[in-house]
C-alpha cells in the first residue's frame, strides 16, 4: 500500500497522519488491515494518527490473530496493472490516458533574496537609523533615474538670510524637485494636504492645495515611504507648493520574463492547519486533482508555493485555543507534513512562513527551523518571508503580506475584498511594507528586505483570505486566498474569505486561472 493510499483512507475518514505513523504502516506486511483496525479503534478526540495508534492497531490485530489478506496484494490482470500505473504512483506515466512522458518533470529553484541565515540585528538606535538610510538610499536612487531632484539642505538656505537662492526659479515659474522620507502628513484648516520630507540633509513641507491636481495623489502618500515632489517655492521659501509627486514604481515600458516550456505553479497561502475551521475536504479534493485529474493545468503543475501561516498556531490572538482542532505546534507540523505528502512527490513544493507560524514575528521572516519542518519530504523547501525566487527564468517574490493590513488602512480606495488593489501599491511604492510602527513589527537589518530592487514577474502575497489577480505594469499580482473558513473574528470585522480557491499560474504567459475546490469547478 503506498504512501498517497495511506495518507487518503485516513483522510476520508477525517483524520491527519504524522509521517512517522505513515512509514511505519509502509514497513508492515499488511497495511491496509492496520489501517481498518486503526479506523476501528480510534478515539473521536483524535485529529491526528501517531505511533500511538499505529503501535495499539498492531497489538490489537497481533492479538486477534487475523490472517485477512489485503486486497492491496492479489494478483491484477494487465487492465487492473495499467489502473494502478496510471492512478496510484503518482507521477508515474499516465498510461490510461495516453501519455507516453512522465506528467510532470520538477524543475530546479534558485533562491535570490531571503533573509535566512543572515539576520544580524538586534533593534538597537543605531541600527533602525541604518536601516531607514538603506531604504532611503535605494528608493530614492530609483526616484533620481526620472526626477532631477535638490538635496532638502539647498532649500533650508532661503531660510538663512539667502533670499535671492531661487529668484531664478521663482520668477520664471521654474520647479523645484526634492526627494525624501515621509516624515508626517497633515491637514491644514483650510483643507490642504502637507507632506514633510526628511533626506539625510534636513527636513522640508511640501503643501498640496485641496482645488490642484496634486491634492488627490497626496493622499495616496503614507508614512515612510520615499517619494518626490515637485512644485514651486513659496514666496518665503518656506514651503513647497505641489505639483506632481513621483513614487518610485514600475517602469510603464516593463516587460515579464516567460519560461521556455508551458509549467504551471499553484499559489496557495493560509492553510491554518489545527483552526477548527480547516477546510479538510476542499484540500482532498485539491490533493486528488492535482495527483490524477484530466484537467490540462494539474498535469503542467511542478510548483506548489505557500506563501505563509502553514499552521494555524499557538497563542496568536486571544482564546485562539477555543477555535483549535489540534492544540500542539508540533502536532500542527506534523499534521502539515501529512497534507503535504498527500500531493504527488514529484512536485516541489516551496514554503514561507506568516505570522501565525513557529518564527519570530518581526519581519523579515526566516525560514521554518528544521525543529518543525523535520517530518516535511524531501521535495518541500523552506524559505523566508519576503523571498525572491526564480522558476524556470520566472522571478516570483513571495510575502505572506501582513503589512497589507497597514497598507489597506492608509491608503483610500484599498480594501480586503480586492487585495490586489493594496499590492499594486507595493509595487508602486517599490516596497512591501512602507508604513513602520503599525501592523508589522520590523526588524532593522542592515539591508531593507522589503524593498524591491529586482522587479519580479510575479508577486505573490496571502494574509487577507481573499482572491484577488491583476496585472500591474507587466507584473502579475495574486493574492491566493486560504483553506480555512470564516473565522469569528472574521465575522466581527464583516470580512468574508475565499477559501479552498487555488490560482494556477502558467510561467509560459502568466495567464492566472484559478479552481475551486469548494464547488468542484474551475473557473
Amino acid at each position: 500500500m503506498i504512501r498517497t493510499d495511506i495518507i487518503q483512507k485516513l483522510t476520508e475518514s477525517g483524520f491527519l497522519i504524522t509521517q512517522e505513523a505513515v512509514v511505519t504502516l509502509q514497513e508492515t506486511d499488511m497495511p491496509l488491515d492496520l489501517v481498518n483496525e486503526i479506523l476501528k479503534h480510534v478515539d473521536e478526540s483524535v485529529v491526528v494518527i501517531g505511533q500511538s495508534q499505529v503501535t495499539a492497531a498492531k497489538e490489537s490485530f497481533n492479538s486477534q490473530k487475523k490472517v485477512v489478506r489485503s486486497l492491496a496484494f492479489l494478483p491484477q490482470t494487465d487492465d487492473e496493472s495499467a489502473d494502478v500505473l496510471a492512478t496510484t504512483e503518482v507521477g508515474q506515466t499516465d498510461v490510461a490516458n495516453g501519455h507516453a512522458e512522465p506528467r510532470r518533470k520538477p524543475r530546479p529553484m534558485t533562491v535570490l533574496a531571503d533573509i535566512t541565515e543572515s539576520s544580524t540585528c538586534v533593534g538597537t538606535y543605531e541600527e533602525f537609523v541604518r536601516y531607514f538610510r538603506n531604504r532611503y538610499d535605494r528608493l530614492s536612487e530609483i526616484i533620481r533615474k526620472r526626477v532631477n531632484s535638490r538635496p532638502i539642505e539647498s532649500l533650508t538656505y532661503c531660510n538663512r538670510g539667502r533670499e535671492g537662492w531661487f529668484d531664478d526659479e521663482r520668477g520664471t515659474g521654474g520647479k523645484i524637485s526634492i526627494i525624501g522620507l515621509v516624515n508626517e502628513t497633515r491637514d491644514t484648516p483650510n483643507g490642504h494636504r502637507v507632506l514633510e520630507l526628511e533626506d539625510p540633509t534636513g527636513y522640508f513641507s511640501g503643501i498640496a492645495l485641496k482645488n490642484k491636481g496634486a491634492y488627490d495623489a497626496a493622499l495616496q502618500v503614507v508614512l515612510d515611504e520615499v517619494v518626490g515632489i515637485t512644485g514651486s517655492l513659496a514666496s518665503d521659501g518656506k514651503v513647497l507648493f505641489i505639483d506632481s509627486i513621483t513614487w518610485p514604481d514600475i517602469p510603464p515600458q516593463h516587460q515579464p520574463t516567460h519560461a521556455e516550456n508551458d509549467v504551471h505553479v499553484a499559489l496557495t497561502s493560509d492553510i491554518h492547519i489545527g483552526s477548527n475551521t480547516f477546510l479538510t475536504s476542499a484540500w482532498k479534493d485539491f490533493a486528488e486533482w492535482i495527483a490524477s485529474s484530466e484537467d490540462e493545468r494539474a498535469q503542467k503543475i511542478a510548483y506548489v508555493i505557500v506563501a505563509g501561516d502553514v499552521v494555524d498556531g499557538i497563542g496568536v490572538f486571544p482564546n485562539q485555543e477555543a477555535e483549535l482542532a489540534i492544540d500542539d505546534i508540533d502536532d500542527q507540523y506534523a499534521a502539515a507534513a501529512s497534507l503535504f505528502e498527500m500531493l504527488p512527490s514529484n512536485i516541489s513544493i516551496i514554503v514561507a512562513p506568516g505570522n501565525h507560524d513557529a518564527v519570530r514575528q518581526a519581519e523579515p521572516q526566516p525560514a521554518l527551523s528544521s525543529d518543525y519542518a523535520k517530518s516535511f519530504s524531501n521535495n518541500v523547501t523552506c524559505i523566508g518571508n519576503p523571498a525572491l525566487i526564480e522558476l524556470c527564468g520566472v522571478k516570483i517574490l513571495i510575502y505572506h503580506g501582513r503589512a497589507l493590513d497597514d497598507i489597506i488602512a492608509a491608503i483610500p480606495g484599498c480594501s480586503y475584498g480586492n487585495p490586489d488593489g493594496a499590492m499594486r501599491e507595493m509595487l508602486k511604492r517599490r516596497h512591501l511594507s512602507p508604513v513602520y510602527g503599525n501592523r508589522v513589527s520590523i526588524a532593522p537589518e542592515s539591508t531593507d528586505h522589503f524593498v524591491i530592487d529586482s522587479i519580479p514577474d510575479i508577486l505573490h502575497c496571502g494574509h487577507v483570505h481573499t482572491i484577488g489577480a491583476s496585472q500591474y505594469r507587466g507584473v502579475t499580482v495574486v493574492n491566493s486566498g486560504a483553506w480555512q473558513g470564516q473565522t469569528k473574528y472574521q465575522r466581527s470585522q464583516n470580512i468574508n474569505p475565499s477559501p479552498g480557491i487555488m490560482p494556477v499560474c502558467s510561467l509560459g504567459s502568466t495567464e492566472m486561472t484559478f479552481v475551486n475546490f469548494l464547488e468542484h469547478n474551475g473557473r
